[in-house]
């Protein structure tokens, strides 16, 4: 048998042994229309309504501003964050930008626009994202597209999901800190 063949059959089976080490191939499952927390509208088609995640965190007011201030970014035309805060309430309208690789190899940056409202719940905290749409470019022109909806069996829901996710947590980590939020003075 020819060396050259076992050695490139052999790279070549290793390669793809690896697949499952990058990001794509490496979340838990596909987020769907019946994961917890997932809210889907009865419009047709049927598009993403809400993402909701609960915590344990006692909600604070203060604590919370702070996160969202320093956490989420201002939509351009709208320029501020916060839209409401109260005693049990905070309600937000933000962007948050990423970068993600298309077919595993397509450099593309994202955006996902949303509401937020976080609701002290009980002994914790409600974070509840609605009107998520999603924005992508890449350099080819691949799926490029403005601002839009997502359906509930877009392939780019697992991936809005997991960023929502990732800012809830750090948002309810910040919250949990003890000085948080409210920057002091010296």
């Amino acid at each position: 048998m020819n060396p050259y063949l076992v050695i490139i059959t052999s790279l070549l089976l290793s390669a793809c042994s690896n697949l499952t080490s990058l990001p794509y191939f490496n979340k838990d499952e596909p987020i769907t229309a019946h994961t917890p927390g997932i809210g889907i509208s009865q419009s047709e088609p049927p598009q993403l309504a809400s993402i909701a995640f609960a915590s344990d965190t006692q909600f604070n007011s203060e604590r919370i501003k702070g996160c969202v201030d320093e956490l989420l970014a201002a939509i351009e035309e709208e320029g501020r964050v916060i839209n409401y805060v109260g005693r049990d309430t905070l309600t937000a309208t933000a962007v948050l930008a990423g970068e993600k690789r298309q077919l595993g190899v397509l450099p593309s940056q994202y955006q996902i626009r949303f509401h937020l409202a976080v609701l002290s719940q009980g002994e914790g905290t409600r974070y509840g994202f609605s009107r998520i749409t999603l924005a992508q470019e890449d350099r080819f022109n691949y799926n490029t597209h403005d601002f839009k909806p997502l359906s509930p069996t877009s392939n780019d829901l697992t991936a809005v999901y997991h960023s929502l996710k990732d800012l809830y947590q750090a948002l309810d980590d910040c919250m949990a800190e003890p000085e948080s939020g409210a920057k002091q003075d010296s």
